[in-house]
């Protein structure tokens, strides 16, 4: 897997956190060709309609560790920073309206945001994928029992192995 993405031919450092793709506003402003502290200012003037965990996020470098400089881009002494999710993205620059603005918009929700085999949608189904097999479990669990309330002595296959098998294969 590259590290990185070209967008309009703009090199852009790929950065994810809790699973998805998010940006800086130093690579919108990259991208976007535009001066630098654009993104940021016109995030602070519409920051009320963005929902913090949906639209955006807030670190520290505890939050990530030694993640915060070098992955993220954030000034060493900078007490925090904002990562934007795709839905950030969008309503941050939907202000915009550029003919470059379309094309990298387009560029970066198609190939940047859209992860194939990995991110949040790997995650999703994992956790969905968990849910039918404790189900199916429990079921089977409560088949088992005999009319008196307990297990009888002989013993069905374990299917949380079978489900480790399945999982591996994701």
């Amino acid at each position: 897997m590259t590290n990185k993405v070209t967008i309009q031919n703009q090199s852009m450092a790929i950065k994810e956190y809790r699973g998805q793709r998010v940006v800086t506003f130093s690579d919108i402003d990259g991208v976007h060709q535009r001066p630098s502290g654009t993104a940021k200012r016109n995030f602070g003037k519409n920051k009320a309609h963005f929902i913090e965990g949906t639209d955006f996020y807030e670190i520290t470098s505890k939050d990530v560790g030694t993640k915060f400089v070098p992955t993220y881009g954030f000034d060493k002494k900078a007490p925090k920073g904002i990562l934007l999710t795709e839905s950030g993205y969008l309503l941050l620059v939907k202000s915009f309206t550029d003919e470059l603005s379309w094309k990298v918009q387009r560029e970066l929700v198609n190939s940047y945001f859209s992860v194939k085999g990995g991110g949040v949608e790997h995650i999703r189904l994992t956790t969905f994928v968990k849910r039918i097999f404790k189900s199916v479990s429990r079921t089977r669990k409560s088949e088992r029992r005999n009319s008196f309330g307990k297990f009888p002595r002989k013993r069905t296959p374990n299917i949380s192995k079978s489900f480790t098998h399945v999982l591996r294969a994701f």
